[in-house]
């Protein structure tokens, strides 16, 4: 993953799926540690997952729902709509 990063274009991004909790890790845990790595953009499959990622994420990553969302009334007030 490092050898990834470092030679990916400063243009380029790439975004850690940590979905279905982050394939067997805990979110909480892999979350940080990516980050650590130059990784700021994090993928969800849903919107109870994205709670998970929100509260171990550093302030300056982004997460992305890729899944359906049925309502801006099941979310915390963390969330941003664009």
């Amino acid at each position: 993953m490092l050898i990834l990063l470092e030679k990916r274009s400063t243009a380029s991004k790439i975004s850690a799926v940590v979905k279905a909790n982050a394939y067997g890790q805990l979110d909480s845990q892999i979350v940080p540690m990516l980050e650590k790595c130059g990784v700021n953009h994090f993928s969800v499959a849903s919107a109870s997952e994205v709670e998970i990622v929100l509260n171990s994420k550093s302030n300056d990553s982004k997460v992305m729902i890729m899944g359906i969302l049925y309502g801006k009334k099941m979310f915390s007030g963390q969330l941003k709509w664009n």
